[in-house]
């Protein structure tokens, strides 16, 4: 065999053999990873860079509601506050 027969088929051979790696766009946030919009990971929480080996979860923001009763008013914190049974939302 000549030696550019040889160097065809080695390139040939690498290149089939090559696997294409697509990057994605999207910041990230403060725990290192950002929300998956699209392919494999569609819908989940996505890390890049682990904090001790592990992605830190994202942190969901607590609000307050005020919570009525008659004369009696209650505030709720939480990620999803609810008014107690009886207790009607106060817009």
């Amino acid at each position: 065999m000549s030696i550019i027969f040889r160097i065809i088929l080695v390139l040939s051979i690498s290149i089939s053999g090559a696997q294409s790696a697509s990057a994605h766009g999207g910041g990230l946030d403060g725990q290192g990873g950002h929300n998956c919009r699209t392919g494999s990971c569609a819908g989940t929480y996505h890390c890049h860079q682990a904090l001790g080996g592990v992605c830190a979860p994202k942190s969901e923001s607590k609000t307050s509601i005020l919570c009525k009763k008659g004369e009696v008013t209650k505030t709720i914190s939480g990620v999803k506050p609810k008014c107690p049974t009886g207790f009607k939302l106060k817009k």
